[in-house]
């Protein structure tokens, strides 16, 4: 959650991001519909504790801690959905990182996906312990139209 929920902050300049776990059972194999309905329920329901720092819910909770994985999840979405836009100063140009393998990865899988003018951009984040680029690059499939379907060939 962009934690921008109170007036006396929304001007301030900063990384105001707090983090919502959701629980939702996919058992009984919901549709894409059902499950997303489940999500959206999840999230509304989560919002109104959004003011609560993730590590103070972690501390409530109680989980079994280990070095391994977060404490109490190990997929992540992450949705920008604010304008990508560069600083703007005068003679100064902002170089573009390239990619590049890390030998780490915070949580087991995460999508981030971003809404770029009249598309969607994103990418998939995983552990080579637990997935095999055989298994997550169809989920990022999903995500690419088929030739034709955006207007290229």
């Amino acid at each position: 959650m962009a934690n921008r929920g109170r007036v006396e902050i929304e001007n301030l300049i900063g990384f105001f991001v707090n983090t919502l776990v959701l629980r939702v059972d996919v058992s009984g194999r919901p549709t894409v519909g059902e499950l997303l309905a489940a999500v959206k329920e999840q999230a509304i329901a989560a919002q109104q504790h959004q003011d609560i720092p993730f590590e103070q819910v972690v501390e409530l909770v109680q989980p079994a801690r280990s070095l391994a994985h977060s404490p109490l999840f190990q997929v992540m979405f992450v949705w920008q959905d604010a304008a990508e836009a560069g600083p703007n100063c005068r003679g100064w140009r902002p170089a573009r990182f390239s990619r590049r393998r890390t030998w780490f990865r915070k949580f087991d899988l995460t999508l981030s996906l971003q809404d770029a003018v009249e598309r969607i951009k994103g990418g998939v984040e995983y552990s080579t312990a637990l997935f095999e680029r055989n298994t997550v690059e169809p989920l990022s499939r999903i995500f690419h139209p088929p030739a034709g379907r955006d207007g290229s060939g």
